[in-house]
């Protein structure tokens, strides 16, 4: 009598309760797995990274830098960083300089896998091909937006403790009153 072995095809075609079921190949949102792999392609580039970094936090750094700077040195000639007015130049500034990051970082994560010959590679699993575009999104934003919450927090932080101070009175007509009274 001889004994046939069951092909992997018959053994655990069903998905176990310890199993999840694999989503459908042809669905044209990228899934999780998806959008970390393409998010470590692009981290990977360090070229890329250390200009998008460069770009959204080191104009930050030096202009407060250098405001704060001045300041210690003479500050009867320069008023403090944390200037309302430096707020609004700073956030013009990151709004800026952020577009051209993500421009750069865009452009790169579109063209790795057509400039490198990987994307018929990927088609020919089945995956759909918007899916491989839109997995870009997400993973691109994913470095984007913590680079642009750190400089934004600088901002915020320099600008509202470096400041000159808010009276705790004004006078209005000789009398004293505190600056938030109705």
């Amino acid at each position: 009598m001889t004994a046939t072995e069951p092909s992997l095809s018959e053994a655990g075609s069903a998905p176990g309760p310890a199993r999840r079921a694999a989503p459908a190949i042809g669905a044209w949102l990228p899934t999780w797995g998806l959008i970390t792999t393409k998010n470590l392609e692009i981290r990977k580039r360090r070229g890329l990274m250390i200009t998008v970094a460069v770009l959204i936090v080191a104009p930050t750094i030096l202009i407060l830098g250098l405001r704060l700077l001045f300041h210690a040195v003479d500050p009867h000639s320069y008023g403090p960083a944390g200037d309302p007015a430096v707020f609004s130049a700073l956030s013009n500034l990151m709004a800026e300089f952020g577009f051209i990051a993500a421009a750069a970082l865009g452009a790169a994560a579109g063209t790795t896998d057509l400039s490198e010959g990987v994307f018929r590679h990927l088609v020919i699993t089945g995956r759909s091909r918007l899916a491989l575009y839109l997995a870009r999104i997400p993973a691109g934003l994913a470095i984007l937006v913590p680079l642009v919450a750190l400089a934004f927090s600088m901002v915020c932080l320099v600008t509202s403790y470096a400041g000159t101070p808010n009276p705790a009175t004004v006078s209005v007509y000789g009398l004293d009153l505190p600056e938030h009274l109705d």
